[in-house]
Formats: structure tokens, C-alpha cells, sequence
């Protein structure tokens, strides 16, 4: 199997949630399947996994997003796969009608919704991006979405969360929490993520809070933005920022957009309350808000001082959203991504 999957994260660098979510499902599949990955440059290595890099510059979106995307196609052609399972930039692939390989994609939102939610210099790459997510549907012989929203913008066939626990029955993790009230953003400064919202938020609660920690976990380039009582995490492991999540009291989550939101579910699972804004991720993950605090832009500061002062509040909070993760974990097993495959390779 040949695996796109250019988000990967990098060595010495931070990496998102579609990225580290499929450097997880590979390490799950590895013992499986025999997997190749197209990856950026200096991946983080797997056991048991082939990490085939190409050339890339995050910081050139035409490189990135229209470049890399033929790098990639040139090397999949190259391994001859029996199936390839793309996490984005497959158009190449999936345009070409002489391409008959089957292919599976998973979408992780919308590009459309993001396009709506970001800044005018990002708005017509996402517009461009989103005309090439509906052209290349019909080309997949199976389509997975990683929430409803995408489940049902692109008619796929299955639903699978971009989350699972390791073992046949990993409990919940209840982590020490920091003595000191601790909230935690994770995400970019001036994005859809909307890491200058969060500091806003934190920045009204330490005035009836003044104790009140925050820390976020962002691209390097974002460090200037902050104020100097920040505490700022630009690349930590997969393992450091589950600890972060864990130790805090709160997850901050003002993101305009999510198609999932793999750090809310963390919280959830560490049993870290989680304050967001509506957005369809946040809906599906917290079952309408049952298992999470959803509040205006404009009340995240005040919402976050009830939640940091009241702690029979995030208890209750915390002890519905255990039961929900679990939920969520189990239907984004691995062993149906194996399932899938298996099923592609057959009627192949």
C-alpha cells in the first residue's frame, strides 16, 4: 500500500492533527499491511513503516499545495501499489484517467468551510483547493470522513474519527492537574484556529484570575506574538502535548472551523474541560454540547473564569465526556481501515 500522507510530521517540527493522526494509524497498521508513505521532508520514522520523502516548502503555498502534489503522484506511480490511501494532495492521481490503481481518501473537513473561515491571502488558495476535493470524489473507490460534516459534504461511504486507544480496553487517562489554574491553546496565531482569540479570552480571565497559567502549542514563527507571561510550546512530541492537555484545567478551542478537532478529544480523554466556539467538529465530538463548554467569541473570557473557579462544574463536564471519547474511539478503530483496504484490494 502506498500512503499520501505530506502533513506527516517532520523532525525538529511541529505537525497537525491530520498529520500526526496518520503517522498513529500507520504505527497501528504497520503489522498488517505493507505500507509505503509519501511524506515531507524529514519525517518522523515508524517501525516497520517505508517513509519515502519529497521535496517541500510549507512556507510557499504553489510549492506546497500544487508542486508537491505531482512530486507525490511521480513517486506512488513509481511503487506500483495495490491501493493507495490519501489524506490530501492525490489530485494528481485522481485526475488522471489512466490511473487505475484504487484509491481511498480520507477527508479531514472541508476546504470550502475553511476558505469561508481564513484570512483574504489564504481565502483563494482554499477556494482552489475546495474545487479540487469535489472534482477528485467521484475517482475513489471508497471515501471516509473524519465527522459528519465531511461525511456528508462528500457522500462517504464511512465515517471514522482521526482518534482510537491503544489496547483492547485503554481506560481514560485522569493526569495530575497543575496546581495553579492552567488553560492551554493549541494552533496557530492567525488562522481559523484563531490562537489571537484565545489570548484574548485569557488575557480578560487573569484580571478576576490572576493566577490563571496559559500556554499554547503553536507553529515557531508565532512566538513574537505572545506576551512574555505566555508559556509557549513550538515542538513538542505527540506525547508532551497530550501531558500539556493532560496537566491543564481547561482547553481552549475558538476555532471558526474544525472537521474534528483532535485536541478536544484529548482533553477529553485526559479529563480537561474544553471551552470552544460552535463549529460542526465541536458539535459532533461533545454531542451538541452535552460534554463541553460552547460559548460567543466575545464570552470566551468570562466563560473561562467560571469554568477555572468552579470545579464542580468541570468535573461534570469531564466525567460526560470521558464516556463520549470512548464512543468516538471506538468507532475510529483502526481495524476498520484494514477492513476497508482489504475490501478495495478484492474487488480490484
Amino acid at each position: 500500500m502506498a500512503v499520501v500522507a505530506l502533513e506527516w510530521p517532520s523532525l525538529g517540527q511541529g505537525a497537525g492533527g491530520e498529520g500526526r493522526y496518520a503517522r498513529r494509524l500507520c504505527a497501528a497498521l504497520s503489522t498488517h499491511v505493507e505500507l509505503t508513505v509519501i511524506t515531507g521532508p524529514d519525517p518522523v520514522p515508524v517501525d516497520g513503516v517505508e517513509l519515502v520523502p519529497v521535496a517541500l516548502s510549507p512556507a510557499r503555498r504553489f510549492d506546497r499545495y500544487y508542486r508537491a502534489p505531482f512530486r507525490a503522484a511521480h513517486t506512488v506511480r513509481g511503487l506500483a501499489p495495490d491501493v493507495v490511501h490519501s489524506h490530501q494532495d492525490d489530485w494528481p492521481l485522481a485526475l488522471d484517467p489512466s490511473w487505475a490503481v484504487p484509491m481511498v481518501r480520507t477527508y479531514h473537513g472541508r476546504k470550502m468551510a475553511e476558505a469561508r473561515t481564513s484570512r483574504p491571502i489564504r481565502r483563494v488558495n482554499h477556494y482552489a483547493l475546495a474545487g479540487l476535493e469535489v472534482s477528485c470524489r467521484r475517482r475513489y473507490s471508497v471515501a471516509v470522513g473524519v465527522g459528519p460534516d465531511s461525511a456528508r459534504a462528500f457522500r462517504c461511504e464511512h465515517l471514522i474519527p482521526p482518534v482510537f486507544l491503544v489496547g483492547e480496553a485503554a481506560p481514560i487517562r485522569r493526569r495530575r492537574k497543575a496546581p495553579e489554574p492552567l488553560a492551554v491553546f493549541v494552533g496557530a496565531f492567525h488562522t481559523r484556529k484563531r490562537g489571537d482569540m484565545a489570548l484574548q479570552a485569557a488575557t480578560r480571565a487573569r484580571q478576576a484570575v490572576p493566577d490563571l497559567r496559559f500556554a499554547v502549542i503553536g507553529p515557531p514563527g508565532d512566538r513574537p506574538r505572545y506576551p512574555d507571561w505566555v508559556e509557549f510550546h513550538a515542538t513538542p512530541s505527540d506525547e508532551e502535548v497530550r501531558a500539556l492537555i493532560g496537566e491543564a484545567w481547561v482547553l481552549l478551542a475558538p476555532s471558526a472551523y474544525e472537521g474534528f478537532g483532535i485536541p478536544a478529544w484529548e482533553a477529553m480523554v485526559e479529563g480537561t474541560a474544553v471551552l470552544a466556539t460552535a463549529n460542526p467538529g465541536i458539535d459532533f465530538l461533545s454531542s451538541g454540547g452535552a460534554c463541553c463548554t460552547i460559548a460567543e467569541p466575545s464570552e470566551l473570557g468570562e466563560a473561562l473564569v467560571r469554568l477555572v473557579l468552579c470545579e464542580p462544574a468541570r468535573a461534570a463536564q469531564v466525567e460526560r465526556a470521558g464516556a463520549r471519547a470512548q464512543e468516538v474511539a471506538e468507532l475510529g478503530r483502526p481495524e476498520r481501515y484494514l477492513a476497508l483496504f482489504r475490501a478495495v484490494a478484492q474487488s480490484s
